[in-house]
């Protein structure tokens, strides 16, 4: 099968989704070595992933991922690409609390960093939460408190399969945009951060093959995987297979325009004591970012359709203590298991 695939790609041949979907699942199933995977991955990638190659490996990567299950009807993720090289402190793990304390569910897929200052596990480990939890406390977490974070390493086994080759290419394959897809809850309700604007269409049509309720893709002015509040900020999105295109301007809901280099952090220290300030209510541009990002994903849970009504959410979230307490909450629960 491996040669016929690579003569395809290699030829500039796009794969249909079944073929992608079946060359994934033997990814997934290390029925290839390596240097055959390492191969494919350059080659898709010299050629670029269509949006129904990539369609087939999300179908695939999600089969195989240890799957979360909910009471809930309506759960959400804030879970980005990763990737834009801007060092911040976790914005959008902050915002899944401020979410959460507004009385939406969140399934909070994360992993360590690769290319920032600190990813979500890095930084839920600095304050304290135990992240290797199995999927029975993972589901008592998200249906009793509201909240869990779904530690990626441990919830997708079959990436192993995958991890050596990507550590010695060094470079950005489809596996680096496509984790925000594959939440082991199943969530069809998102805000996803992206680092590169112009692979968004792409991604779009993918996320509309997948057929959602309700998704937000969004690039930061300067650059940023968040909503930032340094000037317009390209956003798509898309309900089933339906998309639209905006630029949501911060400085027209009366945020002040600030640059992203304010959120810059060095290390996961430095990130958790900025979370902990905001959770706490302290005003800043923190809390502004938080608050900013913590509403579009309000809006994609359909909760309100007006977004000022969505950053009120999210403010009273924060003044209330409500996203302190979630936070206190699944803090504690984590450590008893």
């Amino acid at each position: 099968m491996v040669k016929g695939i690579l003569d395809k790609i290699l030829n500039n041949k796009h794969l249909s989704e079944e073929e992608a979907k079946d060359l994934m699942d033997n990814i997934m199933d290390a029925r290839f070595t390596q240097s055959q995977i390492s191969a494919i991955l350059v080659g898709l990638r010299m050629k670029r992933e269509t949006p129904e190659e990539l369609t087939g490996f999300v179908k695939s990567m999600r089969e195989h991922a240890k799957k979360i299950k909910t009471r809930h009807s309506i759960v959400v993720d804030t879970c980005g690409t990763g990737g834009d090289g801007l060092k911040t402190f976790n914005i959008s793990t902050a915002s899944a609390f401020v979410v959460a304390g507004a009385g939406i569910p969140v399934a909070k897929h994360g992993n360590r960093s690769v290319s920032s200052s600190s990813g979500s596990a890095d930084v839920l480990e600095r304050l304290g939460f135990n992240i290797n939890l199995n999927t029975q406390a993972i589901e008592d977490c998200l249906n009793h408190i509201g909240i869990a974070f779904l530690f990626a390493p441990l919830l997708h086994p079959s990436m192993k399969n995958v991890a050596l080759t990507r550590r010695e290419l060094g470079i950005r394959t489809f596996f680096n945009i496509l984790g925000p897809l594959t939440n082991p809850a199943g969530v069809d309700n998102q805000v996803i951060g992206v680092f590169d604007k112009s692979i968004m269409p792409t991604l779009a049509e993918v996320i509309k093959n997948l057929n959602p309720k309700h998704i937000y893709l969004v690039h930061g002015a300067g650059g940023m995987d968040e909503l930032s509040l340094e000037g317009p900020n390209y956003v798509i999105e898309i309900r089933g297979n339906k998309s639209r295109e905006f630029f949501l301007d911060p400085e027209q809901y009366n945020f002040q325009k600030v640059s992203s280099s304010e959120f810059v952090v060095k290390n996961s220290e430095e990130s958790a004591k900025r979370i902990i300030k905001i959770l706490r209510g302290e005003k800043s541009f923190d809390k502004d970012i938080v608050v900013l990002n913590a509403a579009i994903a309000i809006m994609a849970s359909d909760y309100t359709s007006d977004f000022k009504e969505a950053i009120m959410m999210a403010k009273d979230s924060i003044d209330s203590k409500l996203a302190l307490s979630k936070f206190e909450t699944l803090k504690t629960y984590t450590n008893t298991l």
